[in-house]
């Protein structure tokens, strides 16, 4: 096919009806229009040009040509990260990643699991029989906590609640920032979402400037992101950094570093509470390793089957659940021309679930996760932490902290959904479960079935 023809997509006049199921149900328009055009689909609407990409060596083109393909971020979230990792250039990320990377080293991963272990069981604590929580709500307190302490590397305190509380409502208020051109228009008027809007970020950069401050006047000690740029900044490793950029840092990492593990951790718990046989060999394998005493950082490498568990919940619930990117140039992508400044999109939601790569995808099952599986399918057929230069700098932190976690609170309780009413998916910045999630809990101890809970 000549390179200049479009690649099949809907019209240029149902295009507009497209884009409107785009925005109303972005999951279900994507997966029909995966499976309805093949690996190239576009859609055409006046000047604008979107292609969804479904084809794990056409995603790999993409993610690996970072100087051809520039990231697309929401301006919501670049006015809170500033110029920090994820906003940054190309040539800004490559500094910047390098001055971040001892954070992410084998010494500051050791101090973070001993850290994520005793704030888990100390949150396993405060858990009661039969109490019904939405698990959606709690996983997000508690990656936000681990990320606040170990990240900034303060202690639990009330600057620490200020934080978090901060970091809550921004993060509550951007989920609601739909429109690029409305909601700037919006911010600047005196209502009472904007007010909030201002006075978390107002707070969090004060709280933030602090302790950069604080830790600048004592000697720098420690594995923790703010320390690192400190160390960087002193031995003039990184002329560019300055506390503006520390800041940003620090913003992009609560940002992104604690919503993805939490939407994992949240999924998991229900796609376990729906798949008993699977729950049973978890059980298993964390009786066998952990027995009676408390979770260690050396336990980690010893959970296979979790770890499993966890890749399979992000195949079939992707916490970032979609990619987009920005030709600079125009460009050749499996025989078609992408104009420069059209919107390519990467799906994370329609990839992990395509047939053609995981048989039966609606399955769920932990042992997709084996050497010799993952060996016999493409690389990019699966990315949950993106790929390439921008890969996440985070992914074995979030891996560790989510095996962690399932692996203290699933030692101790079973969790089940409180309703039958099916569950429906909020893709927002991150994939989440509309209205959140109530489960029950119940101890270990004894017969566990579904009707234990009671109904609410």
């Amino acid at each position: 096919m000549k390179p200049d023809f479009y690649p099949p997509g809907p019209s240029s006049i149902s295009s507009i009806g497209a884009y409107l199921k785009l925005f109303q149900d972005p999951l279900s328009f994507l997966m029909q229009a995966s499976r309805k055009y093949g690996d190239i689909c576009c859609m055409r609407l006046g000047a604008r040009q979107d292609y969804l990409i479904n084809h794990p060596e056409l995603i790999k083109q993409v993610i690996l040509s970072p100087e051809i393909y520039e990231r697309s971020t929401s301006r919501a979230l670049r006015k809170i990260m500033g110029k920090g990792l994820l906003t940054a250039d190309l040539e800004s990320h490559s500094q910047q990643k390098r001055c971040l990377q001892p954070a992410f080293q084998k010494q500051g991963m050791l101090e973070y699991s001993s850290t994520i272990c005793t704030m888990v069981e100390q949150f396993n604590h405060t858990l009661e029989e039969q109490e019904t929580i939405d698990v959606a709500k709690a996983m997000n307190h508690l990656a936000l906590e681990i990320v606040v302490r170990t990240l900034l590397g303060v202690e639990m305190s009330r600057q620490e609640e200020q934080i978090i509380e901060a970091i809550e409502t921004i993060k509550c208020l951007t989920d609601q920032k739909k429109s690029a051109f409305i909601d700037p228009l919006l911010s600047k008027l005196p209502l009472p979402q904007s007010i909030a809007y201002q006075k978390a970020c107002q707070c969090l950069d004060q709280k933030v400037y602090e302790i950069i401050q604080k830790k600048r006047e004592q000697p720098l000690q420690g594995c923790d992101l703010v320390t690192t740029l400190l160390k960087a900044m002193d031995i003039q490793d990184c002329p560019f950094l300055s506390d503006q950029l520390v800041r940003d840092e620090v913003m992009t990492m609560f940002m992104a570093g604690h919503e993805t593990v939490a939407s994992a951790m949240t999924w998991t718990w229900y796609l376990l509470s729906q798949n008993h046989e699977v729950e049973k060999h978890f059980h298993a394998e964390l009786d066998e390793i952990l027995g009676e005493g408390p979770i260690q950082a050396e336990h980690v490498a010893k959970l296979p089957y979790t770890r499993k568990i966890l890749l399979e919940s992000m195949r079939i619930y992707p916490p970032v659940w979609l990619i987009v990117r920005h030709p600079l140039v125009d460009t050749q992508l499996g025989g078609y021309t992408i104009p420069a400044g059209s919107y390519v999109h990467l799906c994370q939601y329609t990839m992990h679930r395509d047939p053609r790569y995981f048989p039966d995808p609606e399955k769920f099952d932990p042992e997709r996760w084996t050497p010799e599986a993952v060996a016999k399918r493409p690389k990019f057929s699966y990315f949950p932490f993106g790929g390439g230069k921008r890969q996440c700098i985070g992914e074995a932190f979030a891996m560790t902290e989510g095996i962690i976690v399932l692996a203290s609170l699933g030692r101790k309780w079973v969790l089940r959904q409180v309703s039958k009413d099916p569950i429906r998916l909020d893709p927002l910045i991150t994939l989440r479960p509309r209205n959140g999630l109530r489960m029950g809990l119940k101890k270990r101890s004894g017969k566990v079935t579904d009707e234990f809970l009671p109904r609410v």
